[in-house]
């Protein structure tokens, strides 16, 4: 197994984070410091990271519907509730995959499992994500081709995004990007104020049997589901690009 993977698979970081450390000489192997990417490593071998060794780390999977007025990070320096508090007596260093925003409600995935994370959210994976949306005006349906097409923000126009009218103020939209308030933003941009948003699903999981501010274990099946699905989109996705 590559040493990132290994590291991310042990719980110490993503998979993007991992090489960093490797790169920056924070890891021996063997009593060696390696700074070599794609280093490939068993479980015989003794892994050090700084100053730490590595031990075999049980993962965790949860579903966890966030409720609002809380923060997708480990930890903050503005004193605000973080999801991970939710999360207190699991024996595991966890982290959200992905983000949602402040007062965004719904789906994110909590686990130590870094190789997971770094599927998940890598960029050439375009996995779907779906929000549901209220919002103050009446909504004009003219506007649904500008989503389908994509709507230019600050940054460049986004992916072409599928949405469904349920009524005058209420939609739901799914998304393959994750920029920052990318939902929020698009309606936003269209002149529409975003009263509630709530991320219902994110590929096939689904919260909706979840309460706001509660989890659940993900099957070892959703999991491997999960990394084969994520797995099969970048394939397509870098097939599609040459």
């Amino acid at each position: 197994m590559r040493l990132q993977k290994y590291l991310a698979q042990s719980g110490v970081a993503s998979r993007r984070k991992a090489e960093e450390m490797i790169s920056a000489g924070r890891v021996s192997v063997n009593g060696i410091v390696n700074t070599v990417l794609g280093t490939t490593v068993s479980g015989d071998d003794k892994v050090v990271v700084d100053g730490k060794a590595l031990e075999a780390e049980q993962l965790y999977y949860f579903l966890f519907n966030k409720p609002a007025r809380s923060v997708t990070t480990v930890s903050d320096d503005r004193g605000r509730k973080t999801v991970l508090e939710f999360f207190h007596d699991i024996p595991a260093r966890l982290f959200p995959v992905g983000r949602l925003d402040y007062n965004t409600t719904g789906a994110l995935v909590i686990t130590n499992d870094g190789d997971l994370a770094f599927l998940m959210t890598h960029p050439s994976t375009n996995l779907d994500k779906t929000y549901q949306v209220e919002i103050a005006e009446d909504f004009d349906k003219k506007n649904i081709v500008d989503f389908e097409k994509g709507i230019m923000l600050e940054e460049g126009i986004t992916a072409p995004a599928t949405i469904a009218v349920r009524d005058d103020h209420h939609l739901s939209v799914t998304i393959h990007e994750g920029r920052n308030r990318e939902v929020r933003r698009m309606f936003e941009t269209l002149g529409y104020t975003v009263k509630l948003l709530h991320r219902s699903n994110i590929g096939f999981l689904s919260i909706q049997s979840v309460s706001l501010g509660k989890y659940r274990i993900l099957t070892s099946d959703e999991v491997e589901k999960m990394k084969t699905l994520c797995r099969l989109r970048k394939l397509e996705n870098t097939y599609q690009k040459k």
